[in-house]
C-alpha cells in the first residue's frame, strides 16, 4: 500500500487527503486497511474494520456485516476517485510529456542555386 501511494505521488504530485486501501483475507477474517501521508515522510496506517465470514449456518447473518462493510469501502473509493479526477486532469495537460506544435500552413520560398 505504501508503494502504491508513493507511485501515485511520484506521478501526479502530492494532493492533501490522498489515501490507498488494502484488504487482507486470512481464513474467514477480512481486515481492511488504509494508508495516507500525514506529513512529509510520516505515513499513517489505519485498520478500518475487521469482519468475519460466516463459517456455520448459525452465523449466516454475519454476511450482512461483510457486504455492508465492503459497500462502504466502495463508497469511499468512489468519493476519492471523483474528488481527485479534476485535480489529476488539471495536472495532466497532454497525454505525452513532449509534443510539437504544428507549423502554420507551408509557404513557398525561393532558394537561390
Amino acid at each position: 500500500m505504501k508503494g502504491s501511494l508513493d507511485l501515485i505521488i511520484n506521478i501526479y504530485g502530492y494532493v492533501a487527503g490522498l489515501e490507498t486501501y488494502g484488504i487482507l483475507i486470512c481464513g474467514s477474517e477480512i481486515k481492511i486497511f488504509s494508508i495516507d501521508l500525514a506529513y512529509e515522510g510520516l505515513y499513517r496506517f489505519n485498520l478500518l474494520t475487521k469482519v468475519l465470514f460466516p463459517t456455520e449456518n448459525a452465523n449466516f447473518l454475519n454476511i450482512i456485516t461483510v457486504v455492508s462493510t465492503l459497500y462502504s469501502l466502495l463508497g469511499k473509493i468512489y468519493y476519492l476517485y471523483y474528488k481527485f479526477i479534476p485535480i489529476i486532469n488539471s495536472i495532466i495537460k497532454s497525454p505525452h510529456p513532449y509534443y510539437r506544435k504544428s507549423n502554420s500552413s507551408p509557404k513557398k520560398i525561393r532558394v537561390p542555386i
